[in-house]
């Protein structure tokens, strides 16, 4: 799976893995550490190797536990885990989150010493439970994805995320911003989401800045406001942050009179878009295409589908699914396919979901997924007079998934892949918004309650 401006968790964790990415660029009055930091980045090791070692030798942390991640990864040196492992502890002694983090990775991954993971789990939470934010966000990040000793937990994940946040650690307050905008772990809460942004954003954190232009772009929560979007973007943008130029360069073209059949302003939009907001368009996208194979008069919402505009509307609908597909190249999917067992909350079988339901009661079987790119297709056995395969096409972007009831097409569920882990909910606020009035609409309460939990075997 690739990482994108969403996924900061993943990117968070590689980077704090590897240690250094932490200044791209230095000015002529940098400092020997920032200007090491950067030659590293660019690759020139020998540079780095250097400027950090004499800094080491006279006790500076930060360079000792540079010079170790030298060692371990065998940037300009030979690789040597033992040597790796004193400079990190002599780091740590001094007092680095950072040597700790790397450290208990060793004795996690078995790198130059014995596995050990309980040692692993002492080193990383020790420097977290002194208070060190940058540390509670390591151990957050690992909680929220899952390491090596170290298993996940969205509980655990979202209290260091906290801890951090409160400290006004702009990091740990965009990671909770991005998991009440996913209900990662957490009930979807925008509000909450805007909170935490707003807070990073206040930082200059540039993340958060292009997350806070999604939303005021799309209505995510928030009544759509253009100029705030811009606003937004431009402050992310002007700090190099892709998606928010991307998504101002798309809003320009729109603004110079873009046609929603050109292609390339689309695919920049969906590169922009948050992974949930483009998998729920697939969703419907797919949905519409086979409406518009019935040939007959079909009112959806305010749309209407007639033989007036049946080739208008597929037209702009293929050009979308282009533009996703496209999109989906450059961002990435996890790889899901498999066979699992899934567990279901009482609360499924109130909520009017044939699927859901059925899953819980048995009567459709395990689902396994067959994946091609970011089409899926997840297959159960299903109980009718004998047991046959029912098919639902899925859709994937990043660790994001979506897909529809196939017994109820007012039911969008929405799926969050951690590691072998697939958490699926119904998408409340638009089930609700659908419902048609002559039918009683599911309980708020048993939607928000429904979770569907598949695991891989």
């Amino acid at each position: 799976m690739t990482t994108s401006g969403f996924r900061l968790i993943t990117a968070l964790l590689l980077g704090l893995l590897l240690l250094l990415f932490l200044v791209p660029t230095v000015s002529a009055d940098a400092n020997p550490i920032e200007q090491a930091i950067a030659a590293a980045n660019e690759q020139r090791y020998d540079e780095a190797l250097e400027l950090v070692t004499p800094l080491a030798n006279e006790g500076n942390p930060q360079a000792q536990n540079m010079l170790g991640a030298l060692y371990a990864q065998g940037w300009g040196v030979e690789q040597d885990f033992a040597r790796a492992r004193e400079w990190y502890e002599k780091a740590a002694a001094g007092g680095s989150p950072r040597a700790y983090f790397n450290l208990a990775r060793m004795y996690a991954l078995g790198n130059g010493v014995e596995k050990d993971c309980d040692k692993a789990v002492e080193l990383w939470r020790t420097p977290a439970e002194q208070g060190d934010p940058v540390a509670q966000v390591n151990v957050a990040s690992l909680y929220m994805e899952g390491f090596e000793c170290m298993p996940q937990d969205s509980d655990e994940a979202l209290r260091w995320y906290r801890l951090a946040a409160e400290q006004d650690d702009p990091l740990a307050q965009h990671s909770l911003g991005a998991i009440y905008a996913t209900g990662q772990g957490v009930e979807l809460d925008y509000a909450t989401a805007m909170e935490w942004y707003q807070k990073a954003a206040a930082q200059g954190h540039a993340n958060s800045q292009a997350a806070l232009g999604w939303m005021y772009f799309s209505g995510e929560g928030v009544a759509p406001n253009i100029d705030k979007a811009r606003e937004w973007y431009e402050l992310a943008a002007a700090q190099g942050n892709e998606r928010a130029i991307q998504a101002l360069a798309a809003i320009g073209q729109q603004e110079e009179g873009t046609t929603p059949g050109d292609i390339d302003a689309m695919v920049e939009m969906y590169r922009a878009a948050p992974a949930k907001d483009v998998v729920l368009e697939w969703n419907s996208l797919v949905l519409l295409s086979q409406m518009l194979d019935y040939g007959f008069t079909i009112v959806i919402g305010d749309l209407e589908i007639n033989d007036s505009n049946r080739d208008v509307i597929r037209a702009d609908v293929e050009a979308k699914r282009e533009a996703i597909r496209r999109a989906v190249e450059i961002r990435g999917v996890a790889d899901i396919a498999g066979d699992y067992k899934a567990e279901v909350t009482s609360a499924c079988s109130k909520i009017q979901s044939g699927w859901a339901d059925g899953t819980r009661r048995g009567l459709f079987g395990a689902p396994s997924f067959e994946q091609q790119g970011h089409e899926v297709r997840m297959i159960q056995l299903a109980d009718f007079n004998g047991k046959e395969p029912m098919e639902t096409p899925v859709v994937i972007i990043e660790n994001v998934l979506a897909f529809t009831d196939m017994m109820n097409s007012d039911f969008p569920f929405i799926g969050i892949v951690e590691g072998k882990v697939i958490t699926i909910t119904p998408q409340t606020d638009r089930i609700l918004a659908a419902w048609p009035d002559w039918v009683k609409a599911p309980s708020k309460k048993n939607l928000d309650r429904c979770k569907v939990t598949l695991t891989r075997q």
